[in-house]
């Protein structure tokens, strides 16, 4: 960077560049989730010359994965790094704010984020444990707007495959005021067609990953894989539980069996769950982004034109 520039994101993020990020102790940090290897820990800031600065999200790699394998330690490493190289070059309202990235105390890379008050995923569980049924619609129609937007920006003008769309990933402020997409660890550079790039390995999460994901056929995975998934998460909102656990037999064998022959596919709608006429616009978004050809969904683009 140019030294104009170092000055510019001084002024911005307080000195950062040259220090190690100051965290507290973990058992000071609020933990907000964690995923495999990393744990995400909301950080308070100390006000400099009275003026009060916003919490930060900070993601690391958490001590299991510092402790564990070398390999597996590298890999979540390039992840967090590749995370912070892309989130930089992003700007847009509904994909989480990059803040900093940095060294801590402990030598450990930190990835420092917006901070958001829960996520899709967190707020479902908690609609599921409770017995509320399906999430409002206008909080559906919040998410479906917001990450339609997001995607569209990703796949058209970035050209990037998110990779690992799920309700985990979609963070919420308040009570559903906006909502943001999180999470590029695993993101994918698209081709001018909307398919990748480069022949590289979908990572993912397999209970949200598309038909053409879970059968490896790389000269379809594309933008297409995302809103498949994305089709997915709008399901997590109406059965408050990830797509393809509803009914599961409670053998746990006879699970992981009936599991393998589910994901990839639409999962049904349980035939208990009644919904109201206003919720119809969803579930068809729903049957139409899990289509099994790629080429039959709709573009994130024209979702968000079908809802504004």
């Amino acid at each position: 960077r140019t030294p104009m520039r170092n000055k510019h994101l001084e002024k911005v993020f307080g000195n950062i560049l040259g220090t190690p990020l100051k965290i507290p102790p973990s058992p000071q940090l609020q933990k907000l989730g964690f995923g495999t290897g990393i744990e995400v820990c909301r950080v308070t800031r100390t006000p400099c010359k009275d003026v009060v600065k916003s919490p930060w999200a900070i993601k690391r790699l958490n001590r299991f994965a510092m402790m564990g394998e070398i390999e597996r330690s590298e890999v979540y490493s390039e992840r967090l790094e590749k995370e912070a190289s892309l989130l930089r070059q992003l700007k847009h309202p509904n994909i989480v704010g990059f803040r900093a990235y940095k060294k801590d105390k402990e030598g450990r890379n930190v990835l420092a984020l917006e901070v958001c008050d829960t996520s899709l995923a967190d707020i479902l569980e908690k609609r599921l444990d409770e017995a509320m049924g399906p999430l409002e619609v206008f909080k559906i129609q919040r998410f479906s707007i917001d990450i339609a937007s997001a995607l569209d920006y990703l796949h058209r003008e970035m050209k990037i495959l998110h990779g690992d769309m799920k309700g985990g990933n979609v963070l919420v402020k308040g009570d559903f005021e906006i909502c943001k997409l999180c999470d590029f660890g695993v993101s994918l550079k698209l081709n001018e067609n909307g398919y990748l790039e480069d022949r590289e390995k979908y990572v993912g999460t397999d209970l949200w990953a598309a038909p053409e994901v879970i059968d490896e056929d790389i000269d379809q995975i594309g933008s297409g894989s995302d809103i498949f998934s994305y089709g997915l998460v709008i399901y997590e909102t109406l059965v408050l539980m990830p797509p393809h656990l509803f009914g599961l037999a409670d053998d746990p064998e006879m699970s992981l069996s009936e599991l393998d022959t589910r994901v990839g596919t639409r999962p049904p709608l349980p035939e208990t769950l009644e919904l109201p006429e206003e919720y119809n616009v969803y579930v068809g978004i729903f049957y139409a982004c899990t289509s099994d050809v790629p080429e039959d969904r709709p573009t994130a683009q024209g979702i968000y034109k079908m809802l504004t």
